[in-house]
This record gives C-alpha cells, sequence and structure tokens, in this order.
C-alpha cells in the first residue's frame, strides 16, 4: 500500500501478500510479472536473477519469473523495474465487412478427401461460412499447418481430430503430464481443434497447451517459430487480463507481430466475452431462469473525458443520465463463492479490479490513485493503488465480502414475520408476512427466532429435505464452512457456496407447513471504488475492468464497447480478433427473454466483445458462428437451449482459424488471383492471399459472419464477410 506522497514500483498484490505470514508461508517463491521501464530489460533481468530469481520468459518490458519471495522487495529497488505483480494466468474465451475482388481461373481439383466423420456431432459452422462446398471440390486445408494454442486440455482421443495432430508442445505420449493436458475429453481445447478440424480436415494440427510451459504464450511463441517455423495459421481462444497497457502494443500484443513477421502466419484471437449483459440467465422449465455470469471484462466506461469533484475525486455518474447515490463510490459486486476458498480462518484472493486512463504508458506524469472500500460511507480504504503505470490493479479479497447480519424474526398470525434487521446486508423487508430472506454470499447470519419453542426455524432445499433446522437434525449443519451454531432461540450460520447452491425454503417445522416463505442466496454485498486525481494536468478517459473467478463485475454505467481483450486488441495487422454470432435458430425458452445465449441464428452475442479500442480503432475484423455442435461437448440439438454446447468468442475463432487454413491451400495451388484492399493473410510472397474487413468503420462487427465462397458455388479462395 503507498503511503502518502510515495510511488511504489511493487504492485499491490506483492506488497499485500509480503507482511501476511499465511502467504508467505505457503510457498517460499513466488510467479511474478516484472514491468520493466523502457529498454531496461537486461538490467531487469539481472536484478531478478541478483535476488535468486529464475527468468521463466520475456519481451519487450516483461519478464515472467519465480523470485523468493524473500527478495522480492530488494529485487523491486531496482530502477529498471517498473512494476511487480504476481503472475496471473490468461483464461479462455468459452464455456466487418471486407471485399476482396477476384479474378476466376480454371479449377483443377481432384477428388476431395473429407475424412469419414459423418457419424460424430460436427459444428454447423462448416456450412454457415461455406466449408463444405470447398471441401467437397477438394480445398481441405491439406499442406497447411495449424496451431492451436489454449490454456485448457485437449483430447488427442477426439475421433474428430486424432489424426491430424502432428505435435504437442510441452509434453509428449508418455509423459506424466500428457493426460492431464492431452487426454481430457470436452475440454476448451478439445472443443477448439474439434471445431478446426471439421473446417479444415486435412490441416495437420500442433496442439499447445501453454499451461505446461513455465514461461507460458510466450514460450509456445519462442517454440512454434523455431522448431515449427512452417506454420500457417495460430487459432488462440484465450484472452488476458488487461493488468498491461490496452492500446494494442502491450508485451503479449507485440511479441505476437515479431512471431507473424517471422513466420508468414495469420493469428487468430477470440475477441473476449466481456460486453455488457445486464441479464444472463438459462431457462429452466422446472425450476425457471437460472442466472449465469459472463465472463471477465469491462464494467465501466467514463464516456469520455472524466469529471472530478471539488476534493479531486472522480465522479462516475458525471457523463451519464442515471446517478449514483455515493457519485465517487463506483459500486463493485461479484459471483464469485467467497467463502469456498476462506477455510479455517486464512484469506484468499478471489478477482482483481484493475482500472485504466488513457495516458501514455512511457511518460510517469499522470497520476492517480485507485482505492477500494467496504461501504460507501467508509472512511478508510481496505486496499489502494498508486503506482508507476496509467492502470492500477487491486487484488480483491474473500475478507472484504465477509460481515455480520441479525435478523429477529416471529409468527404473528400464523405468519412469519420479520420484525428487525441489524448489519450489513438487506434481508427482507420488516413486518410483511412470510416475506422472502435473501441472504448475501459470505455473510454470517444470525436468527432471533422469538417464537422458537412453539415454531422452530428451518431451512430447506427444493425438495422439502432439512439442510438446517432448530428441531431436528439438517444434512448441512456439519459443514465447517457453514458453522451451524444454536443456541435456544437464536441460531447463525455463513452463507457459503454449499448452503447456495440448494437453499430454497424456510419453515415452521410444527405447523406441517403451513407457515413458510422462500429463502435464497444472494450475491456478494458490493464493494467500493474509488479514484484520486493525484498530479495530472489532462483529461483522461477511465475504464474499469474487473475478473472474479472468471466472470465479470456488474456496476452502474457497464458498456458493451471498450471491451476487447489482450492480445486480440493488438496493432498487428496479421491477427484477425473475432466476434461470435449465433450459429443455429433455437429459439426462446417458454417466451423467456435470453439475453445470455441469443438464440436466433445471425444475431450478434450479447456477451461478444465489442471496440473501439482505447486508441480508436474498430477493435474486431470478423465473427463466426457461436453455440455450436462438436464431438467434444455434444450436440446442439440434444442440449435444452444449446446451452452446455460450444459457445462464447472460443468456438467463433477456430471457424475463422480453419478458414484461413482453407485459403492458404488455395492459394499454394495457384488456384485463383484477386486484387485487394488490406493485407491481413499473408502465406508468403508468391501466391499471397489476403483479405481486407473494408476502409468504412463497422459499428456492429458482431452482425457479419465469415464466407469463402460465392453464390454460384464456385471456388474463389477469397475471404468475405457478407452483411
Amino acid at each position: 500500500m503507498s503511503k502518502e506522497g510515495e510511488r511504489s514500483s511493487i504492485g499491490v498484490s506483492v506488497e499485500r501478500k509480503l507482511p501476511d505470514p499465511i502467504e508467505t508461508q505457503v510457498t517460499e517463491r513466488m510467479r511474478l510479472q516484472v514491468h520493466t521501464e523502457p529498454d531496461s530489460q537486461d538490467a531487469a533481468i539481472a536484478a531478478i536473477q541478483n535476488a535468486g530469481g529464475k527468468v521463466l520468459a520475456s519481451y519487450d518490458t516483461l519478464v515472467i519469473a519465480d523470485v523468493p519471495v524473500a527478495n522480492i522487495r530488494e529485487m523491486a529497488g531496482s530502477d529498471a523495474i517498473r512494476l511487480v505483480n504476481e503472475f496471473v494466468s490468461p483464461e479462455p474465451h468459452g464455456n466487418p465487412k471486407p471485399n476482396i475482388r477476384h479474378t476466376d481461373v480454371d479449377l483443377k481439383i481432384q477428388e476431395s478427401s473429407i475424412p469419414e466423420r459423418n457419424n460424430l456431432p460436427q459444428t454447423e459452422g462448416r456450412e454457415i461460412i461455406g466449408a463444405d462446398v470447398l471441401q467437397e471440390q477438394g480445398i481441405t486445408g491439406a499442406g497447411t499447418t495449424v496451431a492451436v494454442l489454449d490454456v485448457a486440455p485437449f483430447n488427442v482421443d477426439n475421433e474428430q481430430y486424432s489424426e491430424q495432430v502432428i505435435a504437442t508442445i510441452g509434453a509428449e505420449e508418455g509423459d506424466s503430464l500428457f493426460d492431464f493436458a492431452y487426454r481430457q475429453p470436452g475440454g476448451h481445447g478439445d472443443a477448439c481443434a474439434d471445431i478446426l478440424s471439421v473446417i479444415a480436415p486435412d490441416a495437420e494440427l500442433i496442439l499447445v497447451d501453454h499451461r505446461l510451459l513455465d514461461g507460458g504464450v510466450i514460450e509456445a511463441l519462442d517454440i512454434l517459430e523455431t522448431e515449427f517455423p512452417e506454420v500457417d495459421v495460430v487459432s488462440y481462444s484465450v484472452g488476458f487480463l488487461p493488468d498491461f497497457r490496452i492500446d494494442g502494443l502491450d508485451p503479449i500484443s507485440l511479441r505476437i507481430a515479431e512471431f507473424t513477421e517471422n513466420t508468414n502466419a495469420v493469428f487468430v484471437n477470440s475477441a473476449g466475452n466481456s460486453a455488457a449483459v445486464e441479464e444472463a440467465f438459462l431457462f429452466d422449465p422446472e425450476l425457471g431462469p437460472i442466472s449465469l455470469p459472463q465472463e471477465n471484462g469491462d464494467a465501466y466506461d467514463s464516456k469520455g473525458d472524466a469529471v472530478f469533484n471539488e476534493n479531486n475525486l472522480l465522479e462516475f455518474d458525471a457523463n451519464f443520465t442515471e446517478n449514483l447515490d455515493f457519485p465517487t463510490r463506483l459500486p463493485v459486486e461479484t459471483f464469485a463463492d467467497v467463502t469456498s476458498t476462506a477455510a479455517n480462518g486464512s484469506t484468499s484472493n478471489i478477482g482483481w479490479i484493475i482500472v485504466h486512463w488513457d495516458a501514455e504508458p512511457e511518460i510517469d506524469d499522470q497520476v492517480y490513485e485507485a482505492r477500494v472500500y467496504q461501504t460507501p460511507e467508509a472512511d478508510n480504504p481496505v486496499e489502494t493503488s498508486r503506482t508507476a503505470n496509467p492502470w492500477e490493479t487491486i487484488v480483491v479479497r474473500s475478507e472484504w465480502f465477509e460481515g455480520e447480519t441479525t435478523v429477529t424474526m416471529d409468527v404473528e398470525e400464523d405468519t412469519w414475520v420479520v420484525k428487525e434487521v441489524v448489519g450489513e446486508a438487506d434481508i427482507a423487508p420488516t413486518n410483511e408476512p412470510n416475506p422472502r430472506l435473501s441472504f448475501p454470499d459470505g455473510q454470517r447470519i444470525t436468527i432471533r427466532n422469538e417464537a422458537w419453542d412453539e415454531h422452530p426455524l428451518e431451512f430447506q432445499d427444493r425438495n422439502g429435505e432439512t439442510l438446517l433446522s432448530q428441531e431436528t437434525e439438517g444434512r448441512l449443519e456439519t459443514v465447517d464452512l457453514i458453522d451451524w451454531q444454536q443456541d435456544n432461540e437464536e441460531v447463525a450460520f455463513t452463507i457459503t457456496s454449499d448452503l447456495s447452491a440448494e437453499l430454497a425454503s424456510y419453515v415452521s417445522t410444527k405447523d406441517e407447513g403451513r407457515i413458510a416463505g422462500s429463502a435464497e442466496s444472494a450475491q456478494a454485498l458490493p464493494i467500493y471504488v474509488e479514484v484520486e486525481e493525484i498530479d495530472a494536468d489532462e483529461n483522461h478517459h477511465f475504464d474499469v475492468w474487473g475478473q472474479f473467478d472468471n466472470v465479470n463485475i456488474p456496476t452502474p454505467f457497464a458498456t458493451d464497447e471498450r471491451t476487447v481483450g489482450i492480445p486480440a486488441l493488438s496493432q498487428d495487422s496479421s491477427l484477425l480478433s473475432v466476434g461470435a454470432v449465433q450459429a443455429v435458430d433455437l429459439g426462446d425458452a417458454e417466451g423467456q427473454a435470453n439475453t445470455a445465449f441469443n438464440l436466433t441464428s445471425g444475431e450478434l452475442k450479447s456477451y461478444s466483445s465489442q471496440g473501439p479500442t482505447q486508441d480508436g480503432r474498430r477493435g474486431i475484423d470478423l465473427a463466426g458462428p457461436s453455440n455450436v455442435s462438436t464431438n467434444a461437448r455434444g450436440a446442439v440439438d440434444k442440449i435444452p437451449l444449446g446451452a452446455l454446447a460450444f459457445n462464447g468468442t472460443s468456438a467463433a475463432a477456430p471457424h475463422i482459424a480453419g478458414a484461413a487454413s482453407l485459403l492458404y491451400q488455395a492459394a499454394s495451388e495457384t488456384l485463383f488471383t484477386q486484387e485487394t484492399e488490406s493485407e491481413l493473410l499473408s502465406p508468403g510472397e508468391a501466391d499471397e492471399v489476403t483479405a481486407t474487413v473494408g476502409a468504412e468503420v463497422i459499428t456492429s462487427p458482431g452482425e457479419y459472419v465469415i464466407n469463402v465462397i460465392t453464390n454460384d458455388d464456385e471456388i474463389q479462395g477469397h475471404l468475405t464477410v457478407n452483411e
């Protein structure tokens, strides 16, 4: 935590861990991402090594290293080091209008060599993007090499693509980690490779689960560039926490740009699932709408020049018609279970809040401080961050969402009535008959049942089975984290994931269910973000990003815009950023709107990240089909609403990567020539395949779907996006 007037090169995540005896006893070494000063990488690496650290990967201003915890402060004192944070692994991105003129030539196509896989579930995107017609005429990706990078497992036994795999990076058959990374049915990587193989069934596949590589994606690219320089396409349905600059010049994006330049490969990246979904749910015929969180992403956008009050505090609602009760405190909620990892009194990191402003990263002269409070009225923050970058990262801890609330209940005229609520949570209205009780996750609840002798209180699940009871023994009363305590009229318990998943109602056990009401768990109470201007003389645009347990943080003023992730926002012209559209028409469920899935074919998925980027680029190049069938996950029509089919921009990206593979084959066989507006796909100097996303700005990028054929079904080998 920074002291008043001081700047620190130690990020808050490291600063907080060092004094904590629980955390420092967990491990003697910590994996860090070290941000260096510009042109100071060698000196920073020397400081890391002098501190006993091991450098795992490095590029530009980023060094990934394992460092002894006891030596981190010493290391961070180096003038070459700007910021130190705990390393955060990237996350998968799933549970444009180009026009290329071309000249037709005589086709010399051999008999189709499509593998006999028709008995397996296949993505509907094969027909949507026209790959089926190309395959029938011999364009199957033959002679091309595609690398599929991921941070979730593949399955080399998947019949859809098993015969196409030529290499697995980080582990080979027989290695102890091979089954963990490359033999897991239904994994994220499995589904991505599955889709790609259906689009390009004769492409050679290199599978890379870079969790196995200490240096992550940087090391993966190093290996590919050295050992497989012939790679034509990379498919990457993964994104990083925006704990970097977000103008497309972050170290990850720059390394990808160097890779594509050195290999002439195209890099296809999912844009992210971070657009602002106001309400996301799956409709279950029995349970009704079930809330579904979306993935990490942008939670707040200041909509231009920020407004600060007389105390130099950012007014979050200044550019909006809606007003916050506390304009300088932005409420941040979480869907994460804040109790599941907080066992035995220890604390736990459950997420991150990152505040960005659009100052020049290399120049440390626009200084703001970010703070987090437990309540909007609190005087003292639970965490503060002021470093030497135009972004601040605060690691969120489970105990911030914990608290105590006491509820006094009684029975009046054969109904339950809440007489009083004291504490942090608004459990229920008072003096209403049988009110719905809503218990926030992480709260310690005490209930005083003034009628307990004649009307013992019991909490039940949806089947009427006893969970917690003043009269009998409930099956969750022995769960340590719930910590059920009973003392005559008073009972106490903690709202945990176990209880949240099953809690449905409360009853009086001596009244045969006549005196009863509904009960539920709720999101954890919000925490509040504050931003103070310390030393800045320019107007800035602010974004607040957050990630909790791989879901985004809902706040007021959440936006669809400015949500493209790293590295999809790269400025590299050979990287394609891919949004998602609904593949097939599944209709609505019982008339319920379902904003999470957009079940009408061709619709932009409401979660699909959108531009512009911080530096003003459109941010999305193409969109591909999503919510599709795969052999890895199953067929859409066999799953209610397709809810468990492969969804997300993760599913869209391998469709585009597969299409690029088809184009590479077409170009290598000199099947056509074309004129282009801008270069995006470049297999080499000769027989170059290119594509354009058009000069005009596409305001709704997800309205377009990739297509690789013309209406007369002749092979054109060009990349077209149709309205």
